[in-house]
């Protein structure tokens, strides 16, 4: 069945009445998330049935009112004599009228509230589905963020145009191992941490580049989350060496020989 044909069924309708089930319900639902043509028409259908809703109502008998009123007064009940046969054909005619508007008000009332209650379905889906759409452009976006970082790092540590300085793990720690990513003609430096411990609290690792035979401090760092990411480091422009030692919660101004992780030269 084409969407014209699904239209022109009759279960949009019903949907608005409330006469499906709510499996029903559900599959018209779906079919309005699917299909914007499915969605405008049910907007459509529904401003429709109020307005029919509206012209359909029926308008009390001009005096009708005042009918009851004086039916129901209870001096005019105490009081008043056997009627003639005029006003009890008056009467007689009073209580059709009363029943027919009354009537048409539940008929009115019905499908007022059906309408009612078939936007409100329509709007909790409409806002469920945004719902899901933002979630999914969110995770989209970040996705995206991630490919591209990923990109820019395996660009960085394939590309060509850093020299790659291994640090394999010292006494201290002989399983540790990082590596440094040096663009001498840029000067920027990346550090892939690949594998040292988790700092004990109030520690934090520290990049050091040996520059003519000084240490210089490259900036401190945490470890990431994530394999293979890799850290923007201070600049450095000569460097014969790369280490890293494990220093006080911000990092020191002399590292710390005894607490070096990992070293590495340059050009080894």
């Amino acid at each position: 069945m084409n969407i014209k044909e699904y239209i022109s069924s009759g279960i949009l309708e019903q949907y608005l009445l409330g006469n499906l089930t709510s499996q029903e319900e559900k599959q018209v639902e779906q079919m309005m998330s699917k299909h914007p043509e499915i969605r405008q028409e049910m907007f459509s259908l529904s401003d429709t049935l109020e307005k029919m809703a509206m012209q359909s109502a029926i308008e009390p008998p001009q005096g009708l009112k005042d009918s009851i009123l004086k039916e129901i007064d209870p001096k005019h009940i105490e009081h008043r004599s056997v009627p003639k046969s005029g006003k009890k054909g008056q009467r007689d005619l009073i209580l059709p009228a009363l029943i027919a508007s009354l009537l048409g008000l539940c008929i009115v009332g019905f499908i007022a509230y059906s309408c009612f209650r078939g936007k409100t379905r329509m709007n909790e889906q409409i806002e469920s589905q945004n719902t899901q759409i933002q979630t999914l452009s969110s995770e989209n976006q970040d996705l995206n963020t991630r490919l591209e970082s990923a990109t820019q790092n395996l660009n960085i540590m394939t590309g060509g145009e850093y020299n790659q300085v291994i640090m394999r793990g010292l006494p201290i720690s002989p399983q540790s191992f990082a590596q440094v990513f040096w663009n001498e003609s840029t000067s920027d430096v990346y550090l892939s941490p690949s594998n040292l411990p988790t700092p004990e609290s109030g520690k934090q690792y520290q990049l050091w580049a040996i520059v003519d035979g000084a240490p210089v401090s490259m900036g401190v760092f945490d470890l990431p989350e994530t394999d293979f990411a890799l850290i923007k480091m201070n600049s450095i422009a000569n460097a014969a060496t790369f280490a890293i030692t494990l220093e006080p919660q911000g990092g020191v101004e002399s590292p710390t020989l005894e607490a070096m992780y990992v070293a590495g030269n340059v050009n080894s």
